[in-house]
């Protein structure tokens, strides 16, 4: 019971258009968010006499985080108030806002305190295993919607218009693919060919790859393939500088074939003059980045509604004067609207610094540099696991969102087991020899020798 239960929270992320947004907003385009927040209690009931949380994880650095964010909140809605501001903002209650946003971060922390508990009991088999079997799911998706485009698989979607031409998996948009490419799919290639040493099942994983790029007309996801090939080369380089000699000519010969970027090129010029995501992306992330720097300490998850639109107001002209031609109507939405549907920068980065500021942003980001830290100590293990580590951090960075996209803390969740294997090799090297825990610390430990001492 215990390991369907994980295999279920694995799983589920890829689901991202589910019936529950109807009665629960944003919050509900994925099952996750609610089943970890309902199943946090009964299992800290069940497991509250155990450490959860180990010291030093990104589960742990993410409650840290929550707990500022809470404190936060108070503070900037009371000072709100006491100065005279109305406290109702585009439409919604700012404490009613506060307290929606703190149950989505609340749901990710419960989300990443279950998955990494639950899968310290297991192997690394074990472990990975569900992020396979999930991308065998998205495959099978992948083909029957691509034969039933454009009103490909009415029955998955609940809140996704139709008809819709473009592959957009069981998510609402094209764009929210990519993260579950890269997680699912990178951690599937790790598990073929690092954890069973399966090389036809790997290569079937390559071809499911190559065949959702193909097919795309995300953005997202061409661009992610141009710094995927960038990122592998960077890694192979760095392993062995020998790779240089065989990498140049074939990226020199690859960078010259006509049309070669053709299709990218085109969905670009198409999206700037026909499209608002160029645009909107461009200016909702800057003025975010400025919005976290200006308000260093962050103003917690309701305020933005006001202070938000007021900056996109302002430095919306900025293109202009730069002789640059965008589409600006949604732009103009989140601007004069009085609602506050879809306003919000397009980066979970962004958006949750202007939540909690650039000191806590930083914080994040180190703790995503700590936490790839142990796919980096054995690159020859985890090369592949590593490149979609830094694919994900980059995604959502960039596009991606934290309130729905859980395949990030999936992929956030099999680090923490990574590297509390790595504690517990160090803290018990005799132990860790036996265990079969993960492929990445199998190799012997050196002890320091021990000298005996001579007491005159």
């Amino acid at each position: 019971m215990r390991y369907i239960f994980y295999w279920l929270m694995i799983v589920l992320p890829i689901w991202q258009d589910s019936p529950l947004k109807s009665s629960l907003g944003s919050y509900g385009y994925s099952f996750v968010p609610l089943l970890s927040l309902v199943a946090c209690v009964p299992f800290l009931l069940l497991t509250m006499h155990k450490r959860l949380v180990r010291r030093g994880t990104f589960t742990d650095v993410w409650w840290r985080l929550l707990f500022y964010l809470i404190a936060i909140n108070i503070i900037a809605d009371l000072v709100w108030v006491l100065t005279g501001n109305s406290t109702v903002l585009k439409g919604e209650d700012i404490m009613s806002k506060s307290l929606r946003g703190l149950l989505t971060a609340l749901s990710i922390g419960s989300y990443l305190m279950i998955v990494s508990y639950l899968a310290k009991g297991y192997d690394e088999e074990r472990v990975t295993r569900p992020f396979f079997h999930a991308f065998v799911i998205l495959t099978v998706i992948a083909i029957v919607e691509y034969i039933q485009l454009p009103n490909a698989l009415p029955w998955a979607h609940y809140s996704g218009i139709f008809p819709y031409n473009r592959p957009r998996l069981l998510t609402t948009e094209a764009s929210w693919t990519t993260p579950l490419i890269i997680v699912y799919g990178g951690v599937a290639l790790h598990y073929c060919f690092k954890v069973k040493n399966w090389q036809a099942p790997g290569f079937a994983v390559i071809a499911a790859i190559t065949f959702m790029i193909a097919t795309t007309v995300a953005k997202s996801l061409l661009v992610m393939v141009i710094v995927a090939v960038v990122v592998a080369l960077c890694v192979l380089i760095r392993h062995d500088a020998r790779w240089t000699l065989l990498i140049v000519p074939i990226v020199l010969v690859v960078a010259g074939v006509p049309g070669i970027f053709d299709k990218m090129t085109e969905l670009f010029q198409s999206d700037i003059s026909q499209y608002t995501s160029t645009a909107t992306r461009t200016l909702s992330n800057a003025v975010a980045f400025l919005y976290s720097l200006i308000y260093p300490f962050g103003t917690g998850n309701a305020l933005y509604l006001q202070l938000f639109p007021d900056m996109l107001e302002r430095f919306q002209g900025f293109f202009g004067n730069m002789g640059i031609s965008l589409n600006m109507s949604e732009i103009n939405t989140y601007i004069y609207s009085n609602s506050d549907f879809g306003m919000s920068a397009k980066s979970a980065v962004l958006q949750y610094g202007m939540y909690w500021g650039i000191f806590e942003t930083f914080l994040l980001l180190r703790a995503l540099w700590r936490s790839g830290r142990v796919l980096r100590k054995d690159l020859r293990s985890s090369r592949t696991l590593y490149i979609a580590y830094i694919l994900a951090v980059i995604s959502i960075t960039l596009f991606a969102t934290f309130d729905s996209q859980y395949e990030f803390f999936a992929l956030m969740g099999l680090l923490d087991y990574y590297r509390v294997t790595a504690k517990e090799a160090v803290l018990s090297p005799s132990a860790a020899v036996r265990s079969r825990h993960s492929l990445l610390f199998r190799r012997p430990i050196r002890l320091r020798p021990q000298f005996p001492s001579y007491e005159r």
